[in-house]
């Protein structure tokens, strides 16, 4: 199981973003891009998608990714991987069917937060995304 908080350091952050590329593989069923990490396989469960719901994609097991790649860019923006923070947060966008969740928001807010503390902050894009994230809760 991975442990909470060990992110805090370089090395506890390729833990942590090792187990959390684990647990997308096995929610996903296909390989990722993880190095292989040795953490103990976490168990998954998946909720019975709503009948009501058009967006069955992101029910049950989609929820899930949805919040691994939340975790792994949250990790990967701790460690200084700014890039690879940036590439989970889009593959959230990517995945939503539409721009309307507290997902999407939620995901805007971060890529905010990365444009605003990179090297070189771009604020036009942070502010852009910060922006998009208050339309769609609102």
């Amino acid at each position: 199981m991975c442990a909470e908080g060990s992110y805090r350091s370089t090395e506890g952050a390729a833990s942590a973003a090792d187990c959390f590329y684990r647990a997308l593989e096995t929610a996903t069923g296909s390989s990722t891009t993880g190095t292989g990490s040795t953490c103990t396989p976490v168990a998954t469960t998946h909720a019975e998608p709503d009948q009501d719901s058009s967006n069955s994609d992101l029910t049950g097991a989609g929820a899930t990714i949805v919040g691994i790649y939340h975790n792994l860019g949250h990790i990967q923006y701790r460690a200084g991987r700014f890039g690879d923070a940036l590439a989970a947060y889009t593959e959230i966008l990517r995945m939503l069917p539409y721009d309307f969740s507290l997902d999407a928001a939620a995901a805007h807010n971060c890529i905010g937060v990365l444009h605003f503390h990179m090297a070189k902050p771009d604020t036009d894009a942070a502010l852009a995304h910060y922006s998009r994230s208050l339309d769609i809760r609102r």
